[in-house]
């Protein structure tokens, strides 16, 4: 059987998927978004140093008094970071980078989230 070095280890995909749910007292924005993920390692395998890229779909929902609307976008991000693996098998990690939502066009409300803006991830996980 080949060994998982032949497999590039340096390699990971996964899905990160997100909730946003933003009410003030005359407006009501939901999202969730799925997107695919791929991370290189270049060092060792979830650990030290990290480039991801990440590609998916945001469903939008607003509402403002009777009007609601729903619009799909475009959803991606790019960052560079540093993960540390304990012996248990948890790793905790963070990165800054660059995400792009394309701007639903929703109308009587503009959002100011959409297009490319700095993002900082923290994240924790289980490697087994």
């Amino acid at each position: 059987f080949p060994s998982h070095d032949s497999i590039d280890p340096e390699f990971a995909v996964g899905v990160m998927p997100s909730y946003l749910n933003i009410t003030t007292s005359s407006k009501k924005l939901s999202s969730i978004s799925v997107m695919l993920t791929a991370a290189y390692f270049p060092q060792k395998f979830f650990k030290d140093f990290f480039a991801q890229g990440a590609a998916g779909l945001s469903f939008m929902t607003t509402s403002s008094g009777t009007l609601e609307q729903q619009a799909t976008s475009l959803h991606a991000l790019i960052l560079g970071g540093y993960k540390i693996k304990s012996d248990f098998g948890l790793v905790f990690g963070g990165a800054a980078g660059l995400q792009y939502l394309n701007d639903p066009e929703f109308s009587g409300l503009t959002l100011k989230g959409v297009g490319f803006k700095p993002i900082i991830v923290f994240d924790i996980g289980v490697n087994f």
